[in-house]
């Protein structure tokens, strides 16, 4: 496990000095470099398994589908099949793959619907990659409340991390820190859902979530909303997708906390223009400008005009400038 240290500075208050919380740094094994939450960029080479301890190999593997239950740890495997995660359960330092045979419903390759609320101050996933060794319009990364991904690493997935509960309380329970989503999988046409158009790709698909915005932390993590060229089907038009993308198909409305990440691609990067009045909270975030790559994202900040916010420190990762919002 990694040894957390929190790290302070001196300010001044205008009536003398004090101490302010700076960050929290992970040291991991002997020798490793430091990496300080929010002020280091996660990458595909920090994030995963791997970071420390070494990676697992095919002699500790796991062949099929897996439920981890309440109490239980798996550390040090690769899983060539999903992860059902229960109560208290968790992974640490694991690859997970899916199986070889492709599913027909809709599939995450990390379910943590079913996992404790109340267990979340311990992330239950975590140091983990997740890519799948048969991408699929079917298959996508985590979901759908319930979790606390701790430095994971999701590649080639229809989406990243999915969040969104139908419970009475309408909460999702969502922590996702220090994690690295790209090569989003696109297949057209998209037959997981009747054929249409092409797929929506998302690192992170809201889908409902009710107040407080800090039932959900979006912190110190890489989101890259672009395909993978490789995988699936390559579209000719870029849309329909997005860093953070919301949709009101649960819940009343959707209300989220987003801290110190880095958000690129997307036809939107953050597309939050259908949040109904919800209460979100963008603090210190570096968004990619729009344009400054093709494809590249027509805005980076997209809000409900009746969204309830509160924006600070927004600024471009390639300048440095104010981060210009898009009332949608």
């Amino acid at each position: 496990m990694s040894t957390h240290i929190e790290t302070w500075r001196v300010v001044s208050t205008g009536e003398g000095l004090a101490l302010r919380r700076r960050g929290r740094v992970d040291r991991a094994m002997p020798g490793s470099s430091l990496f300080v939450l929010g002020a280091t960029e996660p990458t595909e080479e920090n994030t995963g398994a791997g970071v420390v301890r070494a990676a697992p190999t095919p002699a500790n593997a796991i062949m099929g589908n897996i439920t981890v239950g309440d109490g239980q740890v798996i550390v040090d495997r690769i899983i060539y099949g999903r992860v059902t995660i229960t109560g208290s359960g968790r992974i640490e330092n694991c690859i997970v793959r899916g199986g070889t045979t492709e599913p027909t419903t809709h599939t995450n390759l990390v379910q943590t619907s079913t996992a404790t609320p109340s267990a979340l101050g311990v992330p239950n996933i975590s140091f983990t990659t997740i890519q799948p060794q048969r991408p699929s319009a079917w298959i996508s990364g985590v979901g759908n409340k319930n979790y606390h991904a701790y430095r994971v690493k999701i590649l080639d997935c229809v989406d990243g991390f999915g969040a969104f509960s139908t419970a009475a309380d309408g909460l999702i329970n969502v922590k996702v820190r220090g994690c690295f989503v790209a090569n989003l999988a696109h297949f057209a046409p998209d037959y997981a859902n009747n054929n249409r158009t092409r797929t929506h790709n998302d690192c992170i698909q809201f889908q409902g979530n009710l107040d407080p915005a800090e039932n959900v932390l979006l912190e110190g993590n890489s989101f890259n909303a672009r395909h993978n060229p490789s995988i699936g089907t390559l579209p000719t038009v870029y849309a329909e997708l997005a860093c953070i993308m919301v949709s009101l198909n649960t819940q009343s409305k959707i209300s989220y906390t987003s801290r110190r990440n880095w958000y690129r691609g997307g036809a939107y990067t953050v597309n939050a223009g259908q949040t109904n009045a919800g209460h979100i909270v963008h603090d210190g975030d570096r968004f990619e400008r729009p344009r400054t790559a093709t494809p590249g994202p027509a805005a980076s900040l997209v809000l409900d005009p009746g969204t309830s916010r509160m924006l600070r420190d927004l600024t471009y990762i390639d300048n440095g400038a104010e981060v210009l919002v898009t009332n949608g």
